[in-house]
C-alpha cells in the first residue's frame, strides 16, 4: 500500500501552494470520479447542513452515512500525534462530481459563507481514498494500491514530481450506514459517536 502527499512546490523556494485549478478537475476528472464513491465535508454532519455549501442550495446530494476517520503518526519532534474526524458521508455521483468540479479549490474555508469546510473526505467504499486539505495546500492519497497509484500517475505529469511519500502511519475509517444499522469498519471497536479531536494541524504539514 502507498500513503503519499501531494504538494506543489515553488522551485528555489520552501513556500507550498494548492494544485492549480486544472490539476484539481484532472484529478477529479480522472481519478476521484472512477475511484471514490461517497465524500464527506469536515463540519457537515448531514442533509440539514450540506445545503449550506452553495453549490448544493439548489439541489442535495444522497446522504449514505456517517464516515470517521483516525490517523496517527509522529511528528517531526518524534511524539505521536493523534486526529480524528467525523462527518457526514453522501454519494459521490456524476451530479455532485460536476457541481464540485467548478468550485474552485481554495473556495474551501471552514470560515466561508459560501462554502464552509476546510477538509474533503473521499471514500472507496469504507476506506479514506485521499483527504483534501485546500487550506493546507495539500492532497493526501492513502493507503493506495499498485493499480490505483499507477492510475493516479497517470492523469498529468506533474503528480509524479510532487508526490512525496510519507511512511509510519496509521490510518483507519469506518462509515455508518443509518439505512441497514450496520457499522462497516477498518479499525473494530470504534465509538461512532465521538467528537472531532484535533491534536495538531494536518498531517502533510508536520510530518517529516
Amino acid at each position: 500500500m502507498f500513503t503519499t502527499v501531494l504538494q506543489m512546490n515553488l522551485k528555489d523556494g520552501d513556500r507550498r501552494y494548492f494544485l492549480p485549478q486544472d490539476l484539481w478537475v484532472a484529478i477529479l476528472d480522472r481519478f476521484v470520479l472512477s475511484n471514490c464513491s461517497s465524500i464527506g465535508f469536515s463540519g457537515i454532519e448531514g442533509t440539514a447542513d450540506v445545503s449550506k455549501i452553495e453549490c448544493f442550495s439548489d439541489w442535495q446530494p444522497h446522504y449514505v452515512g456517517c464516515g470517521n476517520v483516525s490517523m496517527s503518526w509522529q511528528n517531526v519532534y518524534s511524539k505521536q500525534v493523534i486526529r480524528e474526524s467525523q462527518f457526514g458521508l453522501f454519494e459521490y455521483s456524476k451530479e455532485l462530481h460536476d457541481r464540485m468540479c467548478k468550485v474552485e479549490n481554495e473556495a474551501w474555508r471552514v470560515y466561508d459563507e459560501h462554502y464552509p469546510a476546510d477538509e474533503l473526505y473521499f471514500f472507496h467504499g469504507d476506506q479514506i481514498l485521499l483527504l483534501a486539505a485546500p487550506f493546507e495546500r495539500s492532497v493526501l492519497f492513502c493507503e493506495l494500491n499498485d493499480r490505483q497509484r499507477e492510475n493516479l500517475v497517470r492523469v498529468d505529469n506533474r503528480i509524479a514530481p510532487n508526490l512525496r511519500r510519507i511512511g509510519a502511519w496509521k490510518i483507519f475509517s469506518e462509515v455508518i450506514d443509518y439505512s441497514v444499522n450496520e457499522v462497516t469498519s477498518v479499525f473494530p471497536g470504534k465509538n461512532a459517536s465521538s467528537q472531532m479531536r484535533r491534536y495538531e494541524k494536518h498531517p502533510a504539514r508536520n510530518s517529516g
